[in-house]
C-alpha cells in the first residue's frame, strides 16, 4: 500500500507546479533539486565511473530487494555527473548497507572529507528511522544524526573528519545506510588530503555589509552558493512560505512614493523580501514572493523613507540565479562603490 502513496505523491507534487504548491518536507525521494557551486578541492572518488567504483566493495542486507542499496545517481549530485546514492525500502526490510575501500596513506593525507545528504525529517526530527555513517577501521568516525550541518532534507555538505593514522598506515573507510523506513541518502566527492576549509561567504552574506542595489534597471548574476542561512521570512509571512535557504543581501535607500520591481529566476526554489529591520525580518518585511519552482517576483511602493533591505533567499539550497528589476531609490553608485563590492555584483 504505502509504494502506491508514495507514487501518487510524487504524481501529485509534479501536478503541484502550475499550482505554485511546495514540495513536502517529509517527502522519501521527490525532493526538488538543489544547486550547488563547483568546490575546488581534492578528491579521491566522485563515482562518476561507477558504484561500487572500482576497487571498493559493496555489502547489500536487503537481500529480498537489492534494489534498495547503493548505487549510481544522476538525479542531484553535488559537483560533476553522478553520486552514490540509495533509496529507503517500500517494503520496510531492514536495511544495512555499506561501500568501502581501502587505502594507504600518503604524505599530507591526514584528512578524509566527502559530500553527504539525506532526510533531516526521517533521521533527525521528528523522526529518527534511519543514519548514514561513515567509518575509520570499523569505528564511527561521523554519523548524519550527530553531525548535521543543515537542518534542511536533502541539502548537500561537505564534511571533514581528521584522521588519526599515519602516513604509510592502511585504512579501510566505509559510507554506510542504516535503518527501516528511512529516506533517500546520498554521498559524493570522496576526499583524502590535507584537510577541507569551506572558502569564505560573499561579502554580503548579512545586512550589516550589504551592497549597494543599482540604481535604474538593474540585473545580477548571485550564487547563494557559498553563502548562509541568515534571515527567514517565516511561514505564512510576507512571501506565504519559510526560507531555509542561504542568502545575500542589497539595500536601497527609498523615498515616500519611490518604486522598486524585482523578478528572480534561479536554478532552485526562490524566494526574495524587502526589510527594514534585519533584526526582525518577520516583522519588518514590506513585500516578498516565494514563486514555485522559481520566478519569484514583487513591487513596492514605499510609504515612508527608509532604508530597505532586499534579500535573495530560497526555500530550501542554494545556487545561481538571475534578479533583474528597477529601482527608483537612492544608492552609492556603482563607480563609488569598493572593488569588492563591484566584483561581488558580477561574480
Amino acid at each position: 500500500m504505502k509504494r502506491f502513496v508514495i507514487v501518487a505523491i510524487c504524481i501529485l507534487m509534479a501536478a503541484s507546479v502550475a499550482l505554485a504548491e511546495k514540495p513536502a518536507i517529509d517527502a522519501k525521494r521527490c525532493e526538488v533539486k538543489i544547486g550547488h557551486g563547483y568546490v575546488d578541492r581534492d578528491y579521491d572518488e566522485g563515482f562518476e565511473i561507477s558504484v561500487p567504483p572500482p576497487g571498493w566493495t559493496a555489502v547489500v542486507t536487503d537481500t529480498n530487494d537489492p534494489t534498495y542499496t547503493w548505487y549510481q545517481d544522476s538525479y542531484n549530485p553535488l559537483e560533476g555527473t553522478y553520486y552514490a546514492d540509495c533509496l529507503y525500502d517500500y517494503d520496510l526490510d531492514p536495511q544495512d548497507e555499506w561501500l568501502y575501500f581501502d587505502h594507504v596513506l600518503q604524505a599530507g593525507e591526514t584528512h578524509l572529507n566527502f559530500g553527504a545528504m539525506a532526510s533531516y525529517y526521517y533521521a533527525v526530527s521528528p523522526y529518527q528511522n534511519y543514519n548514514t555513517y561513515v567509518t575509520v577501521d570499523g569505528k564511527i568516525v561521523w554519523d548524519f544524526f550527530t553531525d548535521h550541518a543543515t537542518d534542511t532534507s536533502y541539502e548537500w555538505k561537505i564534511y571533514d573528519v581528521t584522521l588519526n593514522q599515519s602516513e604509510g598506515d592502511t585504512i579501510t573507510v566505509g559510507f554506510g545506510y542504516v535503518g527501516v523506513d528511512g529516506a533517500e541518502a546520498a554521498f559524493d566527492r570522496v576526499g583524502l588530503n590535507g584537510g577541507y576549509t569551506p572558502p569564505p561567504p560573499p561579502p554580503n552574506d548579512v545586512c550589516e555589509d550589504a551592497l549597494p542595489l543599482p540604481n535604474g534597471d538593474f540585473e545580477l548574476d548571485v550564487d547563494t552558493s557559498l553563502a548562509n542561512d541568515d534571515y527567514d521570512p517565516g511561514y505564512g509571512g510576507c512571501t506565504g512560505y519559510s526560507a531555509a535557504g542561504t542568502d545575500l543581501v542589497w539595500y536601497t535607500d527609498l523615498d515616500a512614493g519611490q518604486t522598486i520591481t524585482v523578478l528572480m529566476y534561479a536554478d532552485f526554489d526562490d524566494s526574495i523580501y524587502l526589510v527594514t529591520d534585519c533584526a526582525d525580518v518577520v516583522n519588518s518585511c514590506v513585500a516578498g514572493d516565494d514563486a514555485y519552482p522559481d520566478g519569484s517576483t514583487f513591487t513596492y511602493t514605499a510609504t515612508v523613507a527608509d532604508r530597505y533591505y532586499l534579500i535573495v533567499d530560497g526555500y530550501s539550497g542554494s545556487g545561481t540565479a538571475t534578479v533583474t528589476g528597477s529601482n527608483e531609490g537612492n544608492v552609492t553608485a556603482v563607480e563609488d562603490a569598493s572593488w569588492t563590492s563591484i566584483k561581488a555584483l558580477y561574480r
